[in-house]
């Protein structure tokens, strides 16, 4: 089985339905490199809270944005 790492961005309650494609990666690092590259080609803000929090629990949290990042693993056969 191979592990796979779907960036997204959502609203701020990280809703399914507002859930928006980033990038599909390989690894957790790798997506949070498309996050973070996302953020700098529109402009929005990313902290090492943000680091943080998508290193840990694999989302952001209370960003003081209307928009939040979060990864999901998914398990493809």
């Amino acid at each position: 089985m191979k592990r796979i790492y779907i960036a997204y961005f959502t609203d701020s309650w990280h809703s399914t339905d507002s859930r928006t494609l980033i990038r599909v990666c390989s690894n957790k690092e790798k997506a949070i490199q498309e996050i973070k590259a996302y953020c700098k080609k529109y402009r929005i803000p990313f902290t090492q809270a943000d680091q943080y929090h998508l290193e840990t629990i694999s989302q952001t949290q209370c960003s003081e944005r209307d928009m939040e990042f979060e990864i999901e693993p998914q398990t493809m056969d």
